[in-house]
């Protein structure tokens, strides 16, 4: 009966959030097309899932005039990037001094990115969107979609059904950059190929806020991080027990 009578709440909460253009505290332009897209922004605006990373990015910034490079991984329909762009504001920070590199593999994703930074022209000169898997240096992998617009699965056997969907090299995109300010992972289970294919992307990295997807997972991304001089994590389970258990990790250094 609670949770009949939770999921009518969200309904009723999502059906109001997807009428129309929306606009964020700071002025910025959004649409939720559907129920997947407010249950993303619902995490990321109301729940705040990244806010703690993202105070501690804009007080390192607010610092130094140095610029600053986030590289967001897993960009989905990219309301990470529009919740880094709404603290960016907030704390006065000139958009000048951000350069946002987002991935996402799903097609009609990244066209939801591109209306996205349409619908706020001054963030497209900072805000670049490239398409393509993460985990591995190079190849293709079949990407399945899950339910909605997130929980993809990607199968790298020449047989697999699923677009093919080209892999890409992480060392080329940030091969200019001085750094990484920011590093934010959420690749449905590529996590581990990540880090173990680019120890490089981990090392340039400040600040991390990655999603790990099982318990074997889990704890080699903490293997990781202890590794490259990430001391005392902060994780906290989104969902699951056991073997499969998601987990959301932040760390900086």
């Amino acid at each position: 009966m609670f949770r009949h009578f939770l999921h009518k709440i969200r309904q009723k909460r999502w059906e109001r959030a997807t009428c129309g253009l929306k606009a964020t505290k700071m002025g910025l332009k959004y649409h939720l097309r559907n129920y997947d897209d407010w249950l993303i922004f619902h995490e990321i605006f109301e729940l705040g899932e990244y806010d703690e990373p993202l105070r501690e990015l804009c007080r390192r910034v607010s610092q130094s005039d140095a610029k600053c490079y986030v590289l967001d991984l897993g960009a989905n329909v990219g309301l990470f990037g529009l919740r880094l762009f709404e603290y960016w504001l907030q704390e006065k920070l000139p958009l000048s001094r951000l350069h946002l590199q987002s991935v996402e593999p799903d097609r009609q994703n990244c066209a939801a990115i591109e209306s996205l930074i349409q619908r706020n022209p001054e963030l497209g000169r900072c805000w670049r969107v490239d398409r393509g898997l993460v985990g591995e240096v190079s190849g293709q992998g079949a990407l399945t979609q899950g339910p909605g617009h997130f929980a993809h699965s990607v199968d790298e056997r020449s047989d697999a059904q699923g677009e093919k969907v080209d892999y890409l090299d992480l060392n080329q995109i940030i091969k200019d950059w001085p750094g990484i300010n920011l590093l934010k992972v959420d690749i449905e289970g590529s996590e581990t190929s990540l880090l173990s294919n680019f120890p490089g992307v981990l090392a340039a990295s400040s600040v991390v806020c990655l999603e790990t997807h099982g318990a074997r997972r889990h704890e080699v991304v903490l293997q990781h991080l202890t590794e490259s001089g990430f001391p005392n994590p902060s994780v906290r389970i989104l969902s699951g027990e056991g073997p499969d258990v998601f987990s959301s990790v932040w760390v900086a250094r």
